[in-house]
């Protein structure tokens, strides 16, 4: 049977020693050992405090000469369980980590136990106190973050972002992987904010030139990659509030739309008003990903295929959407749109989806209402000149494409339109 605290461990940023003792420790658990259990735990738990010391950088009001001592002490293998402790403890002259008094006592008390576990004291020690500190760890463990650890990230994190110091493309997960040993969950949503403005300086938030949005999205992905679900959940949180970062991530990764399952206030907003919001945008792959992770509502389908047609624009349909566009009834709604109530005679509208309706007259046969639509718009000098474009091209090199329009014109007993050339060669 697998513990709820084996659950938990797999969301923790934790080192492979630290994890190994721990699930040593659920070994004996299951074993009824309880003593090792709890005795194994503890060095697990400070095996991570040893670990977050010695990733972090020298914080506010602790001397480097003693913080290189606290370092030092931590690798020797007789003084690194002591030195955990008193780190943890430790509040003059000033604290190593930002605990209030009732955590370092209950440390305290979890020494004792421990010290019961490795002497053979006559207090007993059974499931309870193992299942009472794992409950501890769960509530605590992402409290002990290194007091001013947060501005030596930030500030690795400027110089590994700044060209004159790293040359770009260089990785950033090391920097990335020490985001939840080092800022603590009540500072991540400032933390991104802060990481925020340094991608995106000013107020518009508008794209970046690459590299460098190259590199912003690859942090951001780095950071939703993370195993640590409080750190993902709050960049989730956080990009929700941040509307063009959101979208520029799902741009780039629409994968990660799963991130945003069982918010359907923001996937509402995300297609009713998000996507294509400028004419660089090439969102039907983040629509795409909606529509086939099902997280828009059957009855809000139609409205959302609607409400996409009138504001989608030259972005290309990616080969994997296109089952699911049929499925979803979206080419049945552009077919309505452009031919039905006749948006492809209106000039924005018609430019804006040129490639779109290219893609339509590719893939679905041409009936007899498509090619009385096309004759009509392209008979005249005055008509949407980009799909004119686009259709010339498809028609020019589909033969089977141009005999079957062909083949419509004649049985309506009407003429080729001027302005599509193909059509008349």
């Amino acid at each position: 049977m697998k513990l709820e605290f084996e659950d938990w461990l797999l969301s923790q940023k934790i080192s492979q020693t630290a994890d190994s003792l721990f699930h040593e420790a659920i070994t004996c658990y299951k074993a009824s050992a309880y003593r090792a259990s709890l005795l194994l735990s503890y060095v697990g738990f400070q095996t991570v405090v040893k670990d977050r010391i010695l990733l972090a950088t020298c914080p506010t009001g602790i001397s480097q000469a003693q913080w290189t001592n606290i370092r030092k002490n931590l690798i020797d293998d007789d003084k690194w369980d002591s030195q955990a402790f008193d780190a943890v403890q430790t509040t003059k002259p000033s604290s190593i980590f930002g605990l209030s008094d009732d955590i370092r006592h209950q440390v305290v008390y979890w020494k004792n136990r421990r010290n019961d576990c490795a002497h053979s004291k006559q207090n007993e020690i059974n499931n309870s106190h193992v299942e009472s500190f794992w409950l501890f760890l769960k509530s605590n463990l992402a409290k002990f973050v290194v007091s001013g650890s947060k501005e030596g990230l930030l500030n690795e994190i400027r110089n590994h972002f700044d060209f004159s110091i790293t040359p770009p493309g260089a990785d950033c997960f090391h920097l990335v992987e020490q985001i939840p040993v080092a800022i603590s969950v009540s500072d991540l949503a400032d933390f991104f904010d802060e990481i925020y403005k340094m991608f995106r300086p000013g107020t518009s938030g508008y794209p970046l030139p690459p590299p460098m949005a190259t590199s912003e999205m690859d942090f951001w992905n780095k950071v939703l990659s993370l195993k640590d679900s409080g750190v993902v959940s709050k960049m989730i949180e956080y990009a929700k509030t941040k509307h063009r970062l959101v979208t520029d991530i799902l741009r780039n990764h629409s994968d990660k739309i799963h991130y945003f399952t069982g918010d359907a206030t923001f996937i509402r907003k995300l297609w009713y008003e998000l996507l294509f919001d400028d004419q660089t945008a090439r969102d039907f792959s983040v629509y795409c990903a909606l529509l086939r992770n099902k997280l828009i509502p059957d009855n809000q389908i139609a409205e959302a295929h609607n409400k996409i047609l009138s504001r989608s624009h030259g972005a290309p349909v990616e080969e994997d959407c296109i089952t699911t566009f049929i499925a979803t009834g979206f080419f049945d709604a552009f077919r309505q749109e452009a031919f039905a109530n006749h948006s492809l005679s209106i000039f924005d509208w018609a430019n804006r989806n040129s490639q779109l309706t290219k893609l339509y007259l590719e893939r679905f046969p041409i009936d007899d209402e498509i090619a009385t639509a096309l004759q009509r718009i392209f008979e005249y000098e005055n008509h949407p000149w980009s799909v004119a474009s686009e259709l010339d091209g498809l028609f020019s090199y589909n033969a089977a494409k141009k005999k079957e329009i062909l083949d419509a014109f004649s049985r309506l007993q009407i003429a080729s339109p001027r302005f599509i050339p193909s059509l008349n060669s």
